[in-house]
């Protein structure tokens, strides 16, 4: 099992398997721009609009707000999301896909957390929506599946772990809280963000 930061995301080539672009952190404020003009658009500049569908308010930390950014920003990933060659993941798929094979048969897959807390993510299908993907202009079939946070993956595909199962992913504060045996009712786990610290 292996945990990430949740939100921060990379864009890469299905073909080639490198990066188009640097990973965009959760905290990143160049998308601030990108959602004011997202609240603009909404009735009464309401952050909750969305919020019945994902649980999250409109905020520029989630993905609706910085993938349409790259896609101005950044002409490869449109290109490459326009021909249907482009993967958009979180660390946890990004290294998930290259341990399992990457180019050669690798596991495009994500955990129930990470996609959550994407804002692209409905909470009744527990998958991720369609209508807001289309709202924001973000095709989903750029997005990885979604799985539990606990099954097997894939297996490593090479090296000297090769075979061994990838059995669980987890978002950082949920992994800390695992990692903390934090299984009973009133069990607490105090989770100091990187920039605290």
């Amino acid at each position: 099992m292996f945990g990430n930061q949740m939100l921060t995301f990379i864009p890469w080539s299905k073909k080639t398997g490198k990066p188009f672009y640097n990973a965009i952190e959760w905290c990143d404020i160049r998308t601030y721009d990108e959602n004011e003009r997202e609240l603009d658009k909404l009735p009464d500049r309401n952050k909750d609009h969305f919020r019945k569908t994902t649980g999250l308010p409109l905020s520029s930390i989630f993905w609706y707000t910085k993938i349409p950014w790259i896609l101005a920003n950044v002409p490869e990933v449109k290109e490459a999301i326009e021909e249907g060659i482009c993967y958009i993941g979180t660390i946890n798929t990004w290294i998930l896909w290259n341990l399992t094979g990457g180019l050669d048969g690798g596991q495009y897959l994500t955990d129930i957390t990470n996609g959550q807390i994407s804002g692209m993510f409905n909470l009744e299908t527990n998958n991720w929506d369609p209508e807001l993907c289309s709202y924001f202009g973000i095709p989903h079939h750029v997005f990885p599946e979604v799985r539990s946070t606990s099954e097997i993956y894939g297996y490593v595909k090479n090296g000297a772990f090769a075979g061994v199962p990838i059995s669980g992913m987890l978002g950082d504060q949920m992994a800390g809280t695992v990692g903390q045996l934090c299984f009973k009712q009133g069990s607490q786990n105090a989770h100091m963000e990187l920039q605290v610290a």
